[in-house]
């Protein structure tokens, strides 16, 4: 191992263990999305 690796391996190890927590822990959660009514679209496309 080259001593650049060495001095990154911990950050390196700590950013995949966030990232699978992330992963594990929160990926069951809903994502919830807005859309706008037709009437606000209308109103929009007018004023262009």
């Amino acid at each position: 191992m080259s001593l650049k690796f060495k001095r990154y391996y911990p950050i390196i190890l700590l950013l995949a263990a966030f990232l699978a927590f992330l992963v594990f822990a929160m990926g069951d959660q809903y994502v919830i999305s807005y859309t706008l009514s037709n009437d606000v679209i209308g109103l929009v496309s007018l004023a262009q």
